[in-house]
């Protein structure tokens, strides 16, 4: 019951986005514009960023993303915002070396 209040799976379909960066401050800049972009799409569904348990990991830190997409919801119009705020990622000037992870419905 508590999942379905949550919106966890097998309700909702989670996307975790882990951005990585050997800089700190480049990293926090980016997760943070990230964050917005997704926000202002998919609203309140989207938590984060946080440092995850283990921030760094060979000399490089991260920082994760969290977006709950409804089962209901067309996967389909999600994945075209999501690939094209990558894209934009990738070629925003500062954030180009950011590296961006994306899993789907993660342990």
């Amino acid at each position: 019951m508590d999942r379905r209040n949550f919106n966890y799976p097998p309700f909702h379909r989670l996307i975790k986005f882990t951005l990585r960066y050997k800089e700190i401050n480049a990293l926090n800049e980016a997760a943070e514009y990230f964050s917005a972009m997704l926000k202002s799409k998919f609203g309140a569904r989207v938590l984060g960023p946080e440092f995850p348990a283990v921030a760094r990991v060979r000399n490089q830190f991260n920082k994760n993303v969290l977006l709950k997409v409804e089962k209901e919801a067309s996967i389909k119009t999600a994945k075209q915002a999501i690939r094209l705020m990558l894209a934009e990622m990738a070629t925003h000037k500062d954030f180009k070396k950011i590296r961006v992870i994306v899993d789907v419905d993660p342990n």
